[in-house]
């Protein structure tokens, strides 16, 4: 957390940066992870899992309009 931004501006560094400083502290572990979980599969699971949980949270709040 010492080098996480402490402002907007500050922001895109943090973004640039994170990916070597984890490289270099986790090494091929991190680079395999970083691989599986980039490749275009896993980021249209991901979409559509948070699609679902806007869905269920949307309905979540409508049942709970009439309380």
């Amino acid at each position: 957390m010492a080098k996480a931004p402490t402002d907007v501006e500050d922001l895109w560094r943090f973004i640039d940066q994170i990916p070597y400083w984890t490289a270099k502290k986790h090494g091929k572990k991190y680079r395999l992870m970083y691989q599986v979980y980039t490749h275009l599969k896993y980021r249209e699971y991901g979409q559509k899992f948070f699609a679902g949980v806007d869905k269920r949270n949307t309905e979540y709040a409508k049942s709970l309009e009439g309380k």
